[in-house]
């Protein structure tokens, strides 16, 4: 809201704000500004005279000031309202969501593009140290934003991120917060499913694949990449079961920890491996699920090769994993997945160069190379769990 506060003064408005407390930086920064601080929530506030309100979403009905608005039937609207209608509106919106690293991801990006000549207009959560405020007016048609998934007003429960109609969108992370909004996992990521599907169809979004359930809400966002197919195989059918499951674990996992002081080794870590090891699993079905919808007839050997590697390197990590308790040695399930990955990497340049040089269709090449692709990052992925799981131990000795 002070960040808010300070783009409207700075288009020529002038601006006055009610609080119970201002502390720095923002207090520092506002002053900096000339804007009035109203010390309390007062119903003679409501007498400057304003052409309309703004109602943070921290305010809720009882609140004296917002009692009075609504009795005056006054013009009021949300932050994220006036952001889209002030700022957003007829520019390049690009928006930054996610769990954690939203301000760091908004501030660098926001010093990327103005070091890169893009000249962007940005409001930040936080002050950013390059520019020594959170928020500038630019003269370019871009406008980057921190996107909250948090609530947007009393009389607005939707998360705040979608009002800013976003054309390029990168999404950090995804990982259970705010449950004092939220009920569960699955209510928390469909804001992040709603919030994929306001992008334009020709708009971009980009995910960090270290947080599966990210990825997952790319796919039912988009709604445009890895459908099931219809007829879809058992098997196929199977493994998506056994990934849910391993989503679910991966809650289960989060929601563990969240509640308790105490963790077995550094909580990061167990973040960490639980995501790793999810990675695993998401590899293999979006794999699994290519093979049925992309109407492979044949795999190739060296494909069969590489998902027994899979599995031998799946059974190492689950035997890595349960030698964690008491922090036994694991070394030889480690160097043995290492041996694997080189193993994999074998298959997969030998698979790929045989069927560049089979003569098959342009089609098929195509399918079957993303298929050898799918079983790489789901082997990448292992040794990604792996090396986890040595930096567990070494920490730990």
């Amino acid at each position: 809201m002070a960040s808010l506060a300070g783009m409207l003064q700075s288009c020529g408005h002038k601006v006055t704000g009610s609080d119970q407390n201002v502390y720095p930086p923002m207090s520092t920064q506002l002053e900096a500004l000339g804007i009035e601080i109203l010390n309390g929530y007062k119903a003679e506030n409501a007498d400057v005279g304003a052409d309309v309100t703004v109602v943070g979403n921290a305010i809720s009905r009882g609140n004296p000031e917002l009692e009075e608005v609504l009795n005056r039937k006054l013009v009021y609207r949300s932050q994220a309202e006036i952001v889209r209608e002030e700022f957003i509106r007829g520019r390049r919106s690009l928006v930054v969501a996610g769990t954690h690293g939203k301000t760091t991801t908004t501030s660098l990006l926001a010093w990327i593009m103005s070091v890169g000549g893009l000249d962007p207009t940005f409001l930040i959560g936080g002050v950013a140290e390059n520019f020594d405020s959170s928020f500038r007016i630019g003269q370019s048609n871009w406008f980057l934003i921190e996107g909250d998934e948090y609530d947007t007003a009393y009389f607005d429960k939707g998360p705040k991120f979608l009002h800013y109609r976003a054309r390029t969108a990168i999404l950090t992370s995804v990982e259970f917060d705010h449950a004092d909004i939220y009920r569960d996992m699955e209510h928390y990521e469909s804001a992040y499913v709603k919030f994929a599907e306001t992008l334009p169809g020709d708009g971009t979004l980009a995910v960090c694949t270290s947080y599966p359930n990210a990825v997952d809400i790319a796919r039912l966002g988009k709604e445009l990449f890895d459908r099931f197919p219809e007829d879809g195989a058992e098997l196929i059918a199977r493994i998506k079961e056994h990934e849910h499951t391993g989503d679910d674990l991966t809650h289960e996992v989060v929601t563990l920890i969240n509640k308790t002081f105490v963790t077995p080794f550094d909580r990061d870590d167990i973040y960490r491996l639980a995501g790793a090891i999810d990675d695993v699993c998401d590899f293999v079905d979006e794999t699994a699920d290519n093979l049925g919808s992309w109407g492979v007839e044949e795999v190739p050997d060296d494909a069969r090769k590489m998902a027994d590697v899979i599995l031998r390197q799946a059974i190492l990590l689950d035997e890595a994993v349960q030698l964690l308790e008491g922090f036994k040695g694991s070394r030889d399930q480690l160097i043995e997945l290492r041996e694997l990955e080189d193993e994999g990497d074998r298959l997969y340049r030998d698979g790929v160069g045989a069927l560049f040089r089979s003569g098959a269709d342009p089609l098929t090449v195509i399918r079957l190379k993303d298929i050898f692709e799918g079983l790489e990052e789901a082997i990448d992925a292992c040794e990604n769990a792996a090396d986890v799981l040595e930096a567990i131990v070494v920490k730990n000795k």
